[in-house]
């Protein structure tokens, strides 16, 4: 097994485990506010995880400003409008709907535009596989 695979099965499993936190703590605590919290416990297990390995530090302060801006602007998307709008949903929804609806859109918009910006091929397999999440989505709702 490629470690390619390994990690993005451990992603999804973190991100299956989440939202049964996340849902529990929106009973009480504000999207916006969640979204904060989130992002402060983040920012400082970086910044421990900085000042114990410093040569991240000089990874990112030897980033051109072309790099910065496009990490940013996934930083801007993948965090913080995705998260805002993600616990919104979940805060409203149930999990067994909100989560499958997400992570499906999520992939059909993810090779429509890889396909336009990076030239990945859009392959008949891969047309099927969005036909069938678009299936999927239609049962689920």
């Amino acid at each position: 097994m490629n470690t390619t695979f390994i990690y993005a099965i451990l992603a999804s499993l973190c991100y299956g485990i989440a939202p049964l936190f996340e849902k529990k703590g929106l009973q009480t605590a504000a999207a916006t506010d969640s979204v904060l919290l989130r992002a402060a416990l983040i920012t400082a297990i970086l910044f421990v995880y900085s000042a114990v390995r410093p040569r991240a530090m000089e990874r990112i302060s030897a980033l051109d400003k072309t790099t910065l801006f496009i990490i940013f602007g996934g930083a801007i998307f993948g965090v913080l409008l995705a998260q805002l709008f993600y616990f919104k949903s979940l805060s409203t929804g149930n999990i067994s709907q909100v989560v499958p609806l997400m992570t499906s859109m999520q992939m059909i918009i993810s090779v429509t535009l890889a396909a336009i910006f990076y030239h990945e091929p859009l392959t008949l397999n891969r047309l099927g596989g969005i036909g069938l999440i678009m299936a999927g989505i239609y049962f689920i709702r």
